[in-house]
Order: C-alpha cells, then sequence, then structure tokens
C-alpha cells in the first residue's frame, strides 16, 4: 500500500486508503495499471536496489526460473563487481542487501499471479506476466542507469 499511496493510487482518508484520482484513472487503463504496479519506485529507488532488480530480472529472462535463494546466491557476484558492504563493522554483505530485494520482489508477484510452480513450492517459473514484469523492471532499471 505505501507503493500506491506514494504514486497516488490510494490516499489517506483519515485511518483509511481509499482510491486516489489517480487510481481511479488506472482502473480504466490496463497499461497505466500494470506500468504502476511493476515500476519498481518509490518501493524500491536506491541504486543498489535498482542494480539488484536490474540484474535479478536478467537472471530470471536468461533461465526462466527463480528459487531466491539460488537467484540471489547468482547475482551477488555481479552486484559485488560494484558494491561492498556500507556497515563499517564488516557485519552484513552484499548478498544480504540483494536477498531482501530478491525476496521482495517474489513475495509482491505471488498475489499477482507471476509465477507458475516448478519443482517444489520455492522453484518457480514465471508464467506470461512473470515474465513481463521481469521485462518492465529490467528496462525501469536499465533506463535510470
Amino acid at each position: 500500500h505505501e507503493h500506491l499511496t506514494a504514486q497516488r493510487l490510494l490516499v489517506r482518508d483519515g485511518l483509511r486508503l481509499t482510491v486516489g484520482e489517480a487510481g481511479r484513472l488506472a482502473r480504466g487503463d490496463d497499461g497505466l495499471l500494470w506500468r504502476a504496479v511493476v515500476d519498481p519506485r518509490p518501493r524500491w529507488a536506491r541504486e543498489f536496489e535498482l542494480d539488484t532488480l536490474g540484474v535479478l530480472a536478467a537472471e530470471l529472462l536468461r533461465t526462466g526460473t527463480f528459487t531466491p535463494g539460488r537467484t540471489t546466491e547468482e547475482i551477488t557476484p555481479v552486484l559485488a563487481a560494484k558494491w561492498r558492504p556500507a556497515r563499517p563493522d564488516g557485519r552484513g554483505s552484499v548478498y544480504d542487501g540483494a536477498s531482501l530485494v530478491v525476496q521482495g520482489w517474489y513475495q509482491l508477484g505471488v498475489p499477482l499471479g507471476w509465477w507458475d510452480t516448478g519443482r517444489g513450492p520455492a522453484d518457480r517459473r514465471p508464467n506470461a506476466f512473470g515474465a513481463a514484469a521481469a521485462r518492465a523492471v529490467f528496462r525501469a532499471t536499465r533506463a535510470g542507469a
């Protein structure tokens, strides 16, 4: 809801969320609604998050399968070529940061039906919606690069 509120699709009305003017417009325009939901910003706006999403989308489109843990392991070396842990005490890692983004993106796709079951509950293949979301995320993250 924070993502949709930041985009003004939903607005606060006291303690309730209601559909805003932008949300009413999106109801009648499937393309507009799709772009708002898959847009990484403002949900993921920091440079590391956008880099993670771009590499994640490329990996997903290349392999056609998605297991959050395995995918995080595969994209971490690519990210580590540019990123280092920010904590001065040495705790945390590029893997830890990427894992949060990967898990968040996976969880976003669950209620939106982006995945077809693979070999187990944590092994998914993107269906047409998941592949389209990955392409949209890849384009959005590359546009900002």
